[in-house]
């Protein structure tokens, strides 16, 4: 099965200015599209592995309703970062194994942390 990169969209449109975002997070996307065009390291990145862990995710089903829950755009780029960045030599390694995720009740803190949980569960090694 194929994956589709999840960030290519939320990237285009902080960096474009039509989605206001904080100086964290435009720096983060900043970062991001600088590293995509690094050669001279051991990191690259695999769309592949983001769009599985992104895609794993949107299978679950949100606890109250029991109903799959779409993950929002800022969400798929936290996920697609967090598993698409692994070692050029040995692609179990991820280049980010921690994150500090920061943000304002009710926008899916607990059901993305939960989602990594299970995914590292299944999936981690």
């Amino acid at each position: 099965m194929k994956f589709m990169d999840p960030t290519p969209n939320f990237i285009k449109r902080v960096l474009a200015g039509r989605l206001i975002t904080s100086k964290a997070v435009k720096q983060a996307v900043e970062r991001q599209q600088h590293d995509l065009t690094r050669t001279d390291w051991r990191w690259v990145w695999n769309p592949e592995l983001a769009g599985k862990a992104v895609k794993f995710m949107e299978m679950l089903p949100e606890p109250k309703t029991g109903k799959v829950q779409p993950l929002a755009p800022f969400q798929k780029f936290i996920i697609g970062v967090l598993y698409g960045w692994v070692d050029k030599y040995d692609p179990t390694i991820r280049r980010f194994t921690d994150a500090f995720i920061s943000m304002a009740r009710k926008n899916g803190k607990s059901l993305l942390i939960s989602g990594v949980v299970l995914y590292e569960f299944l999936f981690g090694k």
